[in-house]
């Protein structure tokens, strides 16, 4: 990684970044299905397409024993 210039390490890191992002957005999608029984809702999914690794830390941590779907994305 060395031998890459500034714009490519940021390019890498970015892309790093952004397949963080995607895969915690699988793990809670698949958490969510398996622990309230089904496919989440257009609704659900927009917002989990859109979160910041923040936010899915965030509603991965409240998903271990929020009681229903709005508790976990609550704001």
């Amino acid at each position: 990684m060395e031998q890459l210039g500034r714009g490519a390490r940021e390019m890498v890191a970015e892309g790093y970044g952004r397949g963080r992002v995607a895969g915690r957005a699988e793990g809670l999608t698949r958490l969510l299905q398996y622990r309230f029984n089904g496919d989440l809702t257009p609704k659900f999914q927009q917002r989990i397409a859109a979160a910041s690794l923040a936010e899915l830390d965030l509603w991965f941590e409240r998903s271990t024993n929020a009681p229903s779907l709005d508790a976990v994305f609550k704001r």
